[in-house]
């Protein structure tokens, strides 16, 4: 009988050690910071098909109507990967920025005017505010970009609203339709 009661408590104990090892961290190390960059510079050119972003990547992003759920990890690693893409020098502010973020980003590649939600458990919780981008119109960074004229849709999310490691359903509200996805946060760094 001792045996069983050792065995269910390592368990446990087994089980909580990991759920601590996954998920989304609202406070990047130096470690993860780092470990960020260098997968940025490794999968410049195909960053969505590292296993790192692996779950992050929602109904085949980055193709249209596809979504990617941007943790610090993902939006600091896919930013890198973006940046030495295009020939752009990466600075410490821009980084800084990134990990300063009090916000989960979800962002939907669709012309629509969408609205998204995320939801855990019985509680729908709302976008602190949403941008909408058109990556060939420069203003698009400075005003929060065109609501007619855009092909990304970014809803921010406070991080303090939210359980960053749990089983989640992002709701997406379109003119013609409403489509759910269920994410679990806890498999995204």
């Amino acid at each position: 009988m001792s045996l069983i009661k050792v065995f269910f408590s390592l368990s446990i104990i087994l089980l909580i050690l990991s759920k601590e090892a996954l998920g989304i961290n609202v406070q990047l190390k130096q470690e993860e910071i780092d470990y960020a960059i260098k997968k940025g510079v490794e999968h410049e050119k195909d960053i969505f098909k590292s296993p790192d972003l692996k779950h992050a990547c929602i109904n085949f992003w980055p193709r249209q109507g596809g979504l990617l759920v941007r943790s610090k990890f993902v939006d600091l690693t896919v930013s890198i990967a973006m940046w030495l893409n295009e020939g752009q020098n990466i600075s410490d502010r821009d980084i800084k920025d990134i990990i300063g973020s009090p916000y989960l980003k979800v962002e939907m590649r669709t012309k629509d005017d969408v609205i998204i939600l995320l939801k855990q458990g019985e509680s729908i919780i709302e976008p602190d505010d949403t941008d909408y981008e058109d990556p060939c119109c420069e203003l698009c960074s400075f005003d929060g970009g065109n609501r007619d004229r855009h092909d990304f849709v970014t809803s921010n999310f406070l991080y303090n609203k939210l359980n960053p490691n749990v089983k989640s359903t992002i709701i997406v509200k379109g003119p013609f339709h409403e489509r759910e996805y269920n994410i679990d946060l806890s498999r995204i760094k």
